[in-house]
């Protein structure tokens, strides 16, 4: 009897410890699982930021892309106006246009005092024309 009780003392010592073993594992496990999850928690804030400061860039560049828009629209209608006021005649300025355009190919070969000086020669040959 007392043979079987060292026995079932022995048995009882040996899943004390298995439990004990098992328990520490358990608990390993478990603060790896929790450090792992702060780390893909510290991730994901950090991606979220990026993506927000990301977010906020296209905003301010589609901000001024519009406002470089309505600038242009705005420019646009007072070149619209000076040429109507520089040709009362309300003539077409094509010719005009194809000309500016021939003297900028023609000026980047010369000088700015060159350009400058054939340009006026050229706006009095067209005015010429014009009259």
């Amino acid at each position: 009897r007392i043979e079987a009780l060292d026995e079932s003392e022995k048995f009882l010592s040996q899943d004390i410890k298995s439990f004990v073993d098992f328990f520490k594992k358990n608990t390993q496990e478990s603060k790896n699982a929790m450090a792992e999850a702060d780390a893909q928690k510290n991730i994901r804030v950090a991606m979220s930021k990026t993506l927000k400061e990301k977010e906020e860039s296209c905003q301010k560049l589609v901000s001024n892309i519009n406002k470089n828009i309505e600038l242009l629209e705005e420019y646009y209608k007072y070149k619209e106006f000076l040429d109507r006021v520089s040709n009362p005649n309300g003539q077409n300025n094509n010719q005009d246009t194809d000309e500016s355009s021939r003297q900028k190919q023609d000026s980047k070969s010369t000088d700015k005092g060159e350009e400058h000086k054939g340009t006026s020669q050229n706006k009095a040959k067209q005015k010429k024309r014009n009259d």
